[in-house]
């Protein structure tokens, strides 16, 4: 070959190994293989994660009617009445996260004080009164929002915890409520005794409105945990129905709902309870719509679409491309928090954050044959996108829906998602 020749022959190569990636990346075999089953041994008529059934649940509302609106849990539930709940949720046939704890008054001026083996005997009673219930699926341990940093209230939930996975003999998963604004350094030490992380995500209730990308960075401060722990634990998204917005902006909550839900899915989440479902004085307005948003996104996750096992147990993969085409490339997470959770907070916690993350989130899961695509858009303004790495030849949908998405053979699919929009797409074999 001649010297001056190289330079074009490299660049014929190039263009060669450029063009042969790209037909690798939408070839129909290859994108389309069919995907690993990674809970094909967890049984079906169980919630995750002892089972296949993804969580779909909420505080204290009313079992027959959750049962109707596509919720396969139903709880916790606060009072004394979680027998009484128990039962109601046994003739509904939905299963129940029980409550066991003490009353150890951490935040009073004179805590109650037991020994480690006191808590243990008291904790281990209560769970061997109900054990035999096949209709709890997860331990509720009480009392909520255990603050890291004090050594009594650490001791009390680890004592507490290692009682309730000795007693049961179906070893349920335990969960305790974090309150929003813990990070990932203060979950590591509760999650240290958990089986599900699951902290409040609580948008407007913390003052983040108009900035709904706080829901990732909760699910962030969740997994980070997760991760450091090491751990086989999953994490929980805890969304808000608790508070009125002005009334102008009623119109809006079925957008943050299905911004909140998917983001929340796209960042890791395993599960959803909601709090809460009692129609509390402060959102009496508005819980209709609120609740119906909640019951549209349960129905989709846990229906016929199925979209909840896609989170749970679809596989990983990088194959698509998204890229936003307009509107503001990022948004910030600014703090502003001012709630009643602010008592139980820590002074790092306390600390300013200012935070910037990119408008557009995505992710991309295998499941089956099928090639699923969740693009949310974290931004008060609408953007533009493409998505692109699929092979033209793809019949897609909504997957959210089953309706046909016309593409023309392209091999890019440009959309537009309005504020807090979503899209979910479901690429398979035509």
């Amino acid at each position: 070959m001649k010297p001056h020749t190289l330079p074009h022959a490299l660049a014929t190569l190039a263009a060669m190994l450029i063009a042969c990636c790209s037909q690798a990346a939408t070839n129909p075999g290859d994108f389309f293989r069919a995907a690993p089953d990674s809970g094909a041994s967890l049984p079906a008529d169980r919630i995750y994660p002892q089972g296949r059934i993804f969580p779909f649940s909420g505080f204290s509302g009313k079992p027959e009617r959750e049962k109707a609106n596509g919720f396969t849990m139903h709880g916790p539930v606060y009072g004394n009445k979680k027998l009484e709940a128990l039962e109601a949720n046994e003739k509904a046939g939905l299963p129940f996260p029980y409550t066991i704890g003490l009353d150890m008054k951490f935040h009073s001026d004179k805590p109650l004080v037991l020994t480690e083996a006191e808590i243990k005997a008291i904790i281990t009673k209560q769970v061997a009164e109900v054990a035999s219930r096949t209709n709890i699926c997860w331990w509720y341990l009480t009392p909520e929002e255990i603050r890291s940093w004090r050594k009594n209230e650490i001791a009390y939930m680890k004592a507490a915890s290692e009682a309730i996975h000795a007693a049961d003999p179906m070893k349920r998963p335990v969960w305790m409520y974090d309150p929003n604004h813990r990070d990932a350094k203060a979950l590591v030490q509760t999650g240290a005794h958990l089986d599900l992380v699951g902290k409040g995500c609580y948008v407007n209730y913390a003052g983040y409105q108009d900035r709904r990308v706080w829901v990732r960075w909760g699910m962030e401060q969740e997994t980070e945990a997760i991760c450091q722990l090491r751990g086989h634990r999953a994490p929980l998204l805890v969304p808000e129905l608790c508070k009125d917005p002005d009334p102008a902006l009623f119109s809006q909550i079925p957008a943050w709902v299905r911004h909140d839900v998917y983001c929340g899915l796209i960042h890791g989440a395993k599960g959803v309870v909601i709090w809460s479902l009692f129609k509390r004085t402060g959102v009496r307005q508005s819980y209709d719509i609120w609740y119906e948003a909640y019951a549209t996104a349960a129905r989709q996750l846990t229906g016929e679409r199925k979209l909840g096992e896609v989170f749970l147990f679809g596989e990983p993969r990088q194959d698509l491309k998204v890229k936003q085409l307009s509107g503001p490339p990022t948004v910030t997470l600014a703090d502003k928090t001012k709630t009643a959770e602010a008592k139980s907070l820590s002074e790092r916690e306390r600390a300013g954050m200012s935070l910037k993350y990119p408008a557009v989130s995505w992710r991309e899961l295998a499941r089956g044959t099928s090639r699923y695509l969740f693009v949310c858009n974290s931004s008060p303004e609408t953007v533009r996108v493409a998505a692109s790495g699929f092979p033209p030849s793809s019949a897609i949908e909504e997957a959210d829906t089953g309706a046909a998405v016309q593409n023309a053979n392209k091999p890019a699919l440009e959309f537009e998602l309005p504020a807090w929009g979503v899209r979910a797409l479901k690429f398979s074999r035509r």
